[in-house]
């Protein structure tokens, strides 16, 4: 798997600057992998797409993004941007 593989077009009208309100009406894409479709849902919905025995596991992870400061032997000092993933 390359990084190239994740990169697409996304118009950034597209992007949410805000949670949905109610959040349980956010977006949620269905991929039925037996026949390659995709159908666009609602996150309340979920509970339709799972048998007895399925299991959801919940990421619940925080992202925030720093930046570092590093310096170098020659006095340059070189800022990164990175995201970072807390509990």
């Amino acid at each position: 798997m390359k990084l190239s593989d994740f990169k697409y077009p996304l118009p950034r009208n597209l992007i949410a600057k805000f949670p949905a309100k109610p959040r349980d009406h956010s977006r949620l894409m269905i991929l039925n992998r037996a026949d390659e479709s995709m159908e666009d849902r609602k996150f309340h919905e979920i509970a339709d797409f799972f048998n007895k025995g399925d299991c959801l596991v919940v990421n619940e992870t925080k992202v925030f993004q720093a930046r570092p400061v590093r310096k170098k032997r020659k006095r340059r000092t070189r800022r990164s941007k990175c995201s970072f993933c807390v509990n």
